[in-house]
């Protein structure tokens, strides 16, 4: 977005009982003798079907990561949705959590991860859902490599 620090953005779908988006905002590397930054968790409408507590949790226990789960962000900007396909739109849902969320955008080290249990796709492809998007990813993430189908996320290892 325009006047805002965030370095790049990645959204995942995963299909589950529905479907699983997760949009993540990395904001700049904390500057030196800073502490890591925190991982903010954001339901993205109603009926997210990941417990996100329990989530953030597992994060805060197993590798000792800030993290907070934030209150539902409702989707109620009609730019996110197509109703035509009646799906979710990556691109414009994420500028939506930037909109609601400017200050994060901006919080050094910090990482926006938001989960919705609808459907979504990418306007730049002719794809009929998407199960990953990103735009300027850290190389060096696990999710930078073509996350394409459930088989590629099983092959992925959690400690990366």
């Amino acid at each position: 977005m325009k006047g805002s620090r965030t370095v790049g953005v990645l959204v995942a779908s995963v299909l589950l009982a529905g479907v699983l988006a997760a949009a993540i905002l990395p904001s700049p590397r904390p500057a030196a003798g800073q502490g890591p930054g925190r991982i903010y968790f954001v339901p993205l409408g109603p009926g997210v079907p990941v417990p996100l507590k329990e989530l953030a949790d597992h994060f805060r226990q197993n590798y000792r990561l800030n993290t907070t789960v934030l209150p539902v962000l409702p989707l109620s900007d009609p730019r996110v949705r197509d109703t035509a396909r009646f799906q979710l739109v990556a691109e414009e849902l994420l500028g939506h959590m930037v909109r609601k969320h400017p200050k994060l955008s901006w919080e050094p080290g910090a990482v926006v991860i938001g989960v919705t249990a609808q459907d979504m796709y990418i306007r730049a492809f002719t794809w009929n859902f998407a199960f990953a998007y990103r735009e300027a990813a850290d190389r060096r993430s696990v999710m930078f490599g073509p996350v394409l189908s459930i088989d590629d996320l099983d092959r992925l290892r959690e400690d990366y």
